[in-house]
């Protein structure tokens, strides 16, 4: 079979959606691209999501639906996966809807693709019940801005650069990588790390590709796994493996709520950081058996790497140019740790 027709594998888990389960379906059954099979496992649910899948699954053989071995998205996901007959790979929500071009615009990315690949796209959130949350609003411009200038690597530590229900890549590459056999949440950022790692392109297209509900009931919103408290253990684990703490002063910029959450994981896994802020009330004050101390404390240093726990865009662009005045690098010598 000629690239130009192999199939795509959709992965899908799914639990108690049966309010979305019905356009999110139909607009994968809509899709431009036909040869397709979606894999949909149900995570013990206790409503009618089971069944709805199961009917689309009668009227449409592309469809597949299967109960959940264990428990958990990530056991889903691995189950899916050895299930797959395709040649690519990529995964949905069950909540969320595709616009029409997706598969076939994530797949002409691999097609042409000369190296190890992941294809995505720009994302939208939407929301029928209520407005998108600031916090949603500003995820979504960074990451349509990332895929925009093809600077996903220059954001390693801030948040997921790659929205987890919009890529692409070919079976063989993914499972090159441990595909769904690494069981670690959250597995959108890990998996991500594993492209860094492995050295993989990230090629975007320009267009919407998926469109992202906000609802209360969502998975990121809810489930333990994808809480703050998982994203620093991750980032500290890959910041270690990345970069070379043992031989430099490790340094935490910021002592608001995310600046504290940041400094006690790192000492949880074995850190003393450094800690600076320009906050005049704090600076002097021991917090963590950290004295907190001026930003001019940084010039002491032989060999900082910075951690930046600041969000307010505006004061990120002050820091940055005090860090290059420093000669500090982004992303070699410091790295925004937040949005």
């Amino acid at each position: 079979m000629t690239p130009k027709n192999q199939k795509i594998t959709i992965v899908m888990p799914f639990q108690n959606t049966e309010k979305y389960l019905e356009e999110c379906i139909e607009s994968i059954l809509a899709q431009s691209y036909e040869n397709f099979e979606l894999l949909a496992v149900d995570d013990h649910s206790l409503d009618n999501s089971y069944q709805i899948v199961s009917d689309f699954a009668i009227k449409d053989p592309r469809v597949k639906v299967f109960k959940n071995p264990e428990r958990g998205i990530l056991t889903g996901l691995r189950y899916l996966y050895s299930q797959k007959t395709g040649h690519y790979i990529t995964r949905m929500d069950s909540d969320d809807i595709m616009p029409k071009n997706k598969l076939l615009e994530l797949k002409q990315i691999l097609d042409q693709s000369q190296s190890p690949t992941v294809a995505t796209g720009f994302v939208k959130y939407f929301c029928q019940e209520n407005q998108i949350t600031p916090g949603f609003v500003r995820y979504e411009k960074w990451l349509n801005q990332m895929s925009k200038n093809s600077s996903h690597y220059d954001n390693i530590y801030t948040e997921c650069p790659v929205a987890s229900p919009c890529w692409m890549m070919f079976c063989d590459d993914y499972e090159k990588i441990g595909d769904y056999k690494v069981q670690t949440y959250p597995e959108d950022y890990d998996l991500f790390y594993r492209w860094y790692e492995a050295g993989f392109k990230i090629q975007a297209s320009q267009n919407i590709l998926h469109l992202w509900r906000d609802h209360q009931s969502r998975a990121s919103r809810n489930d333990p796994n994808y809480l703050d408290q998982c994203f620093f253990p991750l980032k500290v684990k890959y910041l270690q493996k990345f970069q070379d703490l043992k031989n430099s002063d490790l340094v935490v910029w910021g002592a608001g709520p995310k600046g504290k959450k940041l400094v006690k994981e790192l000492q949880k896994q074995g850190f003393q950081p450094q800690w600076v802020c320009q906050n005049p009330k704090k600076i002097g004050q021991n917090i963590y058996d950290i004295e907190l101390r001026s930003i001019d404390y940084l010039s002491e240093l032989k060999k900082p790497i910075v951690l930046l726990a600041v969000s307010q865009q505006n004061a990120l662009f002050e820091i940055h140019q005090q860090l290059d005045q420093l000669q500090l690098k982004s992303n070699k010598d410091f790295f925004n740790f937040i949005i």
